[in-house]
């Protein structure tokens, strides 16, 4: 039985959100090839062009140094959000971690909240890099201003994880890397935020929310923005609401509760070393008494599938195949490999061997 939200004190739920968010961003920094990027590349993109290479000519041009600030600004935001939720979403949905962490007894949401506020971490800490760079590219704020501006910033995080998440629920994990940048990159470049737009094409960037979060954080500093902010406010707001309740309702009708192996209902030997949750379930048999007895169908954790489930492992454990079952567990004893391995030609033919025993005990049991 695993416990729900409903049935935890106010203490020990807030404990259990910011423990997941706390050991989300503790992974997140540890892991080189998301922290390094995400986390250096404004800063350093921002000393290259707006220091470097622009930068007697932005001595004398404080929109222009203001237009290079906010827009690396913004580029800083979009990155761990759509990366951090879209990618690891998908991976962790093919490898079963979802359903694991329904059956234990964690609010059903504090994965998803751990992994937005590892974005805003990230965002902070971005932010904070800029500011010190800030004047080195003829930048002077007050601290107001950088109060302001880090608080819309880091809040303006919401959207991007927003349609990070929606991807990292529609797309598998090989996939996930491509649709992300399909929406990453040309918001980049059409929000004019980073570039100027023609006129031509200036209508492009209202349908972006990276538009109108530069827009509220031009607005943050005092400085002059495009319409109102009451508009710009909805539009991210929108952003973020409409794209998390489609992703929640797609993981609870199929990333939460997918079967194990996505055979069924049944735990397939020749697949549940691939699944971590798989991997996780038969560990725990021998905790639970269940090591030697019929490996019948695992128990969704969907009410309405726990009498259907009870039902095939009586049916399993009163099968033709029950004893050929219990003695599944015994392929790998010493004496019978010793055995095996003496009356075979090659250590090869004897793996093919235990292969195909395996499967014609699997077939005895589920038939």
């Amino acid at each position: 039985m695993s416990a729900t939200p409903a049935t935890m004190s106010t203490r020990r739920l807030l404990r259990a959100y910011w423990m997941e968010a706390r050991y989300e961003s503790i992974r997140m920094l540890r892991m080189p090839g998301f922290a390094g990027p995400f986390l250096a590349l404004p800063v350093l993109l921002y000393l290259l062009f707006g220091v470097f290479m622009y930068g007697d000519a932005l001595r004398g041009d404080p929109k222009g140094a203001l237009f290079v600030f906010m827009g690396f600004s913004i580029f800083g935001v979009m990155g761990p959000g759509m990366f951090g939720f879209g990618i690891p979403i998908a991976m962790e949905r093919e490898q079963g971690l979802y359903q694991l962490k329904r059956a234990l007894p964690m609010p059903r949401l504090a994965p998803l909240l751990a992994k937005m506020l590892m974005a805003m971490l990230f965002v902070a800490i971005i932010m904070v890099t800029m500011f010190v760079a800030a004047p080195f590219g003829h930048m002077r704020l007050s601290a107001g201003q950088i109060l302001s501006l880090s608080v819309v910033n880091i809040l303006g995080a919401a959207p991007f994880c927003a349609l990070g998440l929606v991807i990292g629920t529609l797309t598998t994990a090989k996939s996930a890397p491509a649709f992300v940048n399909l929406l990453y990159l040309p918001m980049i470049y059409l929000s004019g935020f980073l570039l100027p737009l023609p006129k031509s094409l200036q209508w492009i960037a209202l349908v972006s929310p990276a538009y109108h979060l530069d827009q509220l954080a031009l607005a943050a500093i005092g400085a002059p923005s495009q319409g109102p902010n009451a508009i710009h406010v909805a539009v991210l707001v929108g952003v973020t609401l409409a794209p998390t309740l489609l992703a929640i309702r797609r993981l609870a009708r199929v990333g939460l509760s997918r079967d194990v192996t996505g055979f069924g209902n049944r735990l397939s030997l020749g697949t549940e070393r691939h699944s971590y949750a798989a991997h996780t379930i038969r560990s725990s048999l021998p905790l639970a008494g269940l090591r030697g007895q019929s490996p019948g169908p695992v128990e969704s954790v969907e009410p309405g599938h726990r009498r259907r489930a009870a039902a095939q492992r009586r049916a399993a454990h009163h099968a033709d195949g029950r004893h050929a079952a219990r003695s599944l567990y015994r392929f790998d004893h010493p004496r019978h490999v010793f055995a095996r391995q003496r009356h075979s030609e090659s250590p090869r033919v004897c793996r093919d061997q235990d292969h195909l025993a395996r499967r014609e005990v699997e077939h005895a049991v589920h038939r």
